[in-house]
């Protein structure tokens, strides 16, 4: 168990979801939403990026018959070791604070869970 103390302000919701990730003119990075809340998300990236950067980042959200996205800007506040990714795909795992809190984005990802929020 960890010994550092939760400084979350809103529960975590669980959800999978293909992003795509812009820094400044590196665009168009790939990676995948491991939870999220109106404060800020937690990802999977397939690119590295630094503690600080500013992101804008991109939900694949809808059905297979429509995908909208939608786009949420925050910086880098958490960048766990690689370890954690071993056997996969993606180079970092990042905690992603939004600028602004995001209640909409709460009403478009599907799924009982999001209620609770």
């Amino acid at each position: 168990m960890s010994s550092r103390p939760n400084s979350r302000r809103h529960e975590r919701l669980k959800v999978f979801i293909p992003v795509s990730i812009d820094a400044g003119e590196r665009t168009g990075r790939v990676g995948v939403s491991r939870d999220a809340s109106p404060g800020g998300v937690c990802l999977c990236a397939a690119s590295k990026f630094k503690i600080g950067e500013t992101l804008r980042v991109t939900f694949a959200i809808g059905t297979d018959d429509v995908t909208t996205g939608v786009t949420v800007t925050g910086k880098v506040v958490r960048i766990d070791s690689p370890r954690a990714l071993a056997n996969t795909p993606w180079l970092q795992l990042l905690g992603v604070q939004f600028d602004a809190e995001q209640w909409d984005l709460a009403s478009s990802l599907k799924g009982d869970a999001v209620a609770s929020w």
